[in-house]
């Protein structure tokens, strides 16, 4: 069976372990550079560093070749392929230089020019000074750097001035509370002793909600108290409603009368609290009048509250603005889609042509009625106030002498469209938070034969139109597109375009124009749908069988006018219709107006949601299963980790991983693609990074995404809760434990994975002032202060709802949470610094770190080793962030093994101790525990998950319970990777691939398998920026199978499980007499070598069956 293993693993890897390939005659060295990248990223035709970086991979001439090295390397640049081709590096020529490293390296050569493109190539030198002939060539090029290299282009878009703008509103609303008797009151201040005979309260109905209640959170009891007194001393009841439940009033308002009185202060003081929904209360008014007669006396007064709720469109102000209506703000509807165009002509087809873009909003380009690039939803998400992200592209192909035309339509996007949780600001726009009209900015450079240059740019000379099918477009709520409003030709010449109007320049941005670092957001695949049903006369529903993110390209013939409409959801109803409470206020809908005749196709283009089923309304006559296709869509950041293994489950969940993945990478590391959220939250990625870079090439989208936290960074040196963060982080979200500490975390993740020492110095200082801030506030040394919105151990089993289920006793207490963060955060803070050769920064970071795990013990920790709270969750991140004494730390994780007996048997970790437990089980001796947590398939667990429907990972353990149903669907999303960082731990233990801490970036690896119950057989590889890595095992009676791929240029640091070191050979020869291998030590029931470069088939003697 070993045999078959192996031979699957060569075809699943690349690896041809059981066949020899022969070197060529004509190639000296065993090893030759490939996959030549500038910056990660193959041949990128706009990097805006000043020296960028080169890399390649070595690849060996002979498979079974073993202990290969590069010693050498000799680099040539040139302007051309031609001088290249010569042998000369007229740019720069780095002559031969020794060292082994393959990533990272600088360019330096010669200054580079703005649109510069620089063709380069490589040789090596092996192990035996041999060389290698110079690599295929490759090339970067350089984009704009400054506002002079854009030649004068615009800000240009349509004229047409967007519709007025009023107010949301949806009024006051009190804190949430648990109990009904929990007593609330608001007051309104009327500046001075005021004659008044009345007060109306104004019942809310509001527009938000998840359905239409009038009167929703009307005070059930209450008094209406006057006098002069803020504090209400002795202040006159003038109305008294406490004896008796009141009846909701639905829409219609209730009014006090009294006989006059004067009195500056009008308090509403409520003993019994009308209930939002089961188990949760608060009061709720759209408005309170305090009148005079028929004159209201109150308007625009101040009011002051118990507490509210000011987000949301609620706050105090609404009380007395004189607005009794719910209502989302009006005058932000979706507007339709500007068209550009720009006709030009060229006396010869050019020699280069190169197209510089970005807009405000979302662009597509079209030149000659043909698209440009495969670009989705550029110029993609960062703060626009800040920096604006510019993409390049090569269209030499679609141009032509004489006349042609360049079009750009724009979309609203991140921009003028709506982004997630826009109710945090009181009375903020629910869409359009960096401004409401898209514009675009463009210059398509043109080299001719005769090396003359031509420039286009956006200006006053573009002609603009609204009158487009884009009628609508948003993010979350989908596409309009009207057929019959299709302008044939409007992007080739000869298009008569009088109608149109000059396009308008706007006010350039403050924000820095930068060029995308990473790869962009792509359509990877296509799904077709697994099956087809008809819930309802009329209405289908198609399954794609897997939870994905991204469109649908829909084939459909009809009559002009007729509109087919699809809607997209997670999951089914039980009656086979789509569920789409959990969507909150994301209508994830599309719409198609027919224009008639021939089969049309529709796919939208500014939008993306995310669902497995696709509810299709309004089509001419029942659909065949082929007609709808869905469209993969993400940033396009390379797949990595491959796992496979004896146990289906395990190969479901590591799927279910990688496709919530993909599902949540769109420019920034989204919590989830579905409702009206979709930010980059900083906790999920914390926890989740280890996962991600196992899974994609993370580097580059990191080199991203990175900035976007420093963006977000407060002033005093919070970080935000996600980024971008369009809310002012010195204002709101932002300072939360675990979600800021992100901005510490990630980047020490990537450097582990990619050793990339640029991405840590522009980190540093702003990590530095986050732990600074932190320490600010808490001079103790304990995070007891300024925890912000403090989230916790998100999501962990406290939050279940399941018949005998605890309901407490899972959640790490919170400051207690929070101080482990503190101190992980200034852990590595220290070894950042070291890394930098800031010594005595390190130092001194290293000396807090202990301090505050001096600190964290005597505060949280009993002599015995139990920590406050007494949770799974508290061992495991103790233990994983090393703040025990090494005495205790053998009894905090016998402890943390016991506290699953309240749960029989089950995990109750939330967001940040998952991956942490699992971890530390196997690290701890209970690597049984661990096996048997993530091979269970009882609620909670991921099994649960799996075995009812789960494609990808959900948000909650019990985002579905059968016999219950969903969980609240304001939060309830079922494509949510923080739980799926247990793919960590699968890469680490189950296939044994793990970083080595000692050579960030691959090149040293532990490759350290630890097989547990319930698996006979595995099989993974990650590749890293140095190549692929891989590891295959199987047990056989009495015997460990286990097959290692090492890429040349990395060192392995092998465990082989065994108790017999003796036992450990290769063909029969013992391991540490093989060419490349060295035994290092025994530790545990391990045996320990170091492995050169090259394949390995070892066997052991092991115990048990």
């Amino acid at each position: 069976m070993f045999t078959r293993i192996a031979e699957n693993w060569a075809s699943v890897c690349g690896v041809l372990m059981l066949t020899v390939q022969t070197a060529s005659a004509t190639q000296e060295a065993a090893i030759t550079p490939v996959e030549l990248r500038c910056e990660y990223l193959d041949r990128p035709l706009c990097v805006d560093v000043a020296r960028p970086r080169l890399s390649w991979i070595l690849k060996p001439v002979n498979t079974d070749a073993r202990a290969l090295k590069q010693t050498a390397y000799h680099i040539l640049v040139a302007t051309d392929a031609e001088t290249l081709a010569r042998g000369e590096g007229n740019l720069w020529d780095s002559g031969k230089v020794a060292s082994a490293e393959t990533v990272h390296i600088e360019y330096a050569g010669k200054p580079l020019a703005a649109m510069q493109r620089a063709t380069w190539k490589v040789r090596i030198w092996d192990q035996a000074d041999q060389p290698s002939a110079f690599s295929e060539p490759s090339w970067w090029a350089v984009g704009l750097r400054n506002e002079a290299d854009w030649s004068g282009a615009q800000w240009i878009g349509d004229a047409t001035p967007p519709p007025p703008v009023t107010p949301a509103h949806n009024g006051y609303h009190t804190e949430l509370s648990n109990r009904a008797d929990d007593p609330k009151w608001v007051q309104i201040d009327l500046g001075a002793p005021t004659r008044f005979d009345a007060v109306t309260l104004h019942p809310a109905r509001p527009h938000d909600w998840s359905a239409d209640v009038p009167g929703l959170m009307f005070p059930v009891k209450y008094r209406v108290l006057v006098g002069d007194a803020e504090d209400a001393a002795g202040a006159a009841v003038v109305a008294d409603l406490t004896a008796a439940p009141q009846p909701n009033p639905g829409e219609n308002a209730v009014t006090h009368r009294f006989p006059p009185v004067t009195a500056r202060y009008v308090r509403l003081d409520v003993a019994q609290l009308g209930e939002r929904n089961p188990g949760t209360f608060a009061a709720a008014l759209a408005e309170m009048d305090v009148l005079d007669g028929d004159k209201i006396v109150s308007l625009g007064k101040p009011v002051t509250a118990k507490d509210s709720i000011e987000h949301n469109d609620w706050s105090t102000k609404n009380l007395t603005d004189g607005d009794r209506t719910s209502d989302k703000r009006r005058g932000y509807d979706p507007l339709p889609a500007p068209m550009l165009r720009k006709a030009f002509s060229t006396t010869a087809a050019p020699a280069r042509a190169i197209v510089y873009a970005t807009a405000l909003g979302l662009y597509e380009l079209r030149i000659n009625g043909q698209r440009v690039g495969d670009h989705q939803l550029a110029p993609e998400w960062t703060d626009y106030h800040r920096r604006v992200q510019y993409q390049a592209y090569d269209v030499t192909a679609l141009l032509r002498q004489g006349e042609n035309v360049i079009g750009a339509t724009l979309g609203d996007g991140w921009y003028a469209g709506e982004i997630g949780l826009t109710g945090l600001v009181p009375g903020g726009p629910p869409r359009a938070i960096y401004g409401r009209l898209p514009a675009l900015l463009l210059k398509l450079e043109l080299r001719h034969p005769d090396g003359s240059r031509q420039t286009i740019v956006s200006d006053a000379s573009w002609k603009t139109t609204l009158d487009g099918p884009i009628r609508t477009n948003d993010l979350m709520d989908g596409e309009t597109y009207d057929a019959r409003r299709e302008l044939p030709g409007w992007d080739k010449p000869g298009f008569d375009d009088a109608a149109w109007t000059p396009a308008q320049v706007r006010p350039a941005p403050s924000a820095a124009l930068v060029a995308q670092p990473n790869e962009p957001i792509r359509i990877t695949r296509d799904r077709a749908a697994a099956s087809l049903a008809e819930p309802k006369p009329g209405v289908y529903v198609f399954d794609l069988g897997q939870n994905l993110v991204g469109w649908c390209r829909l084939r459909v013939t009809g009559d002009p006018g007729t509109t087919v409409t699809l809607r997209h959801a997670e999951v089914l109803n039980p009656d086979g219709t789509i569920y789409t409470a959990n969507l909150r206020g994301a209508a994830q809908t599309d719409r198609y107006i027919l224009k008639g005749g021939a089969e049309e196709t529709f796919e939208p283009r500014f939008t993306y949601h995310g669902f497995r089923y696709v509810e299709v309304a309004g089509l001419p006559s029942a659909p065949s299963k082929d007609q709808l296709v869905a469209r993969v869509l993400h940033s396009a950041a390379p797949e990595t980790g491959e796992f496979d293994c004896s146990e289906p489950l395990l190969n479901k969940l590591w799927s279910n991983i990688l496709w919530t993945q993909r599902s949540n990478l769109h420019s920034t590391p989204t919590d989830c693609p579905q409702r009206d959220e979709r930010c980059g939250w900083m906790g999920d990625i914390l926890a989740f990074a280890p996962t991600a870079c196992f899974n994609m090439n993370m580097a580059a989208f990191f080199t991203k995404w990175l900035p976007d936290t420093r963006d977000a960074q407060a002033d005093d040196g919070r970080f935000a809760d996600f980024s971008p963060n369009p809310y002012d982080s010195n204002v709101r979200v932002s300072g939360v434990p675990a979600w800021g500490d992100a901005g510490v975390f990630v980047p020490w993740t990537a450097w582990e994975f990619y050793g990339d020492r640029r991405l840590l110095e522009a980190q540093y200082p702003a990590a530095v002032k986050w732990v600074e801030w932190i320490r600010s506030k808490n001079p103790d040394l304990l995070w007891k202060n300024a925890r912000h919105n403090d989230y916790g151990d998100w999501l962990n089993a406290d939050t279940l709802r399941l018949e005998g289920w605890p309901a407490k006793g899972a959640e790490v207490p919170k400051e207690v949470f929070a101080t482990m963060f503190f101190a992980r955060s200034t852990q590595l803070l220290s070894k950042m610094a070291r890394v930098l050769g800031k010594n005595d920064d390190a130092a001194r970071y290293e000396k807090l770190a202990a301090d505050i795990r001096d600190a964290f013990n005597k505060a949280y920790v009993t002599p015995e080793g139990r920590i406050e709270g007494d949770t799974q969750a508290g061992y495991a991140l103790a233990l994983n962030f090393d703040l025990l004494p090494a005495a205790l730390q053998g009894r905090a994780a016998a402890r943390m093994v016991e506290r699953f007996e309240p749960y029989g048997g089950q995990i109750s970790t939330g967001f940040h101790s998952t991956v942490p437990l699992m971890l530390e089980l196997t690290n701890r001796g209970y690597n049984s525990e661990a096996y048997r947590l993530v091979l269970n398939r009882k609620m909670p667990s991921w099994g649960y998950a799996i075995d009812h429907g789960a494609t990808t990972v959900w948000e909650r353990w019990d985002g579905y319970v059968e016999g219950r149903g969903f969980q609240d669907p304001g939060m309830n999303s079922f494509a949510h990777y923080a739980i799926g960082s247990v793919g960590e731990w699968m890469m680490k233990t189950i296939i044994g691939i793990q970083p080595d801490p000692s050579a960030p970036g691959f090149s040293r690896v532990i490759l350290r398998p630890q097989p547990g119950p319930g698996l006979t057989w595995a099989r993974g590889a990650y590749t890293s920026i140095r190549g692929r890595i891989g590891v295959a095992w199987q047990l056989e009676p009495g015997l460990f199978r286990m097959s290692v791929l090492i890429p040349p240029n990395v060192t392995a640091t092998v465990f082989v499980p065994t108790d017999d070191p003796a036992s450990v050979n290769e063909d029969g020869q013992p391991l540490d007499k093989v060419r490349g291998a060295e035994f290092l030590r025994k530790a545990g029931a391990a045996a320990v070598y170091e492995l050169q470069s090259g394949t390995y088939t070892i066997e052991a003697k092991r115990g048990g069956p």
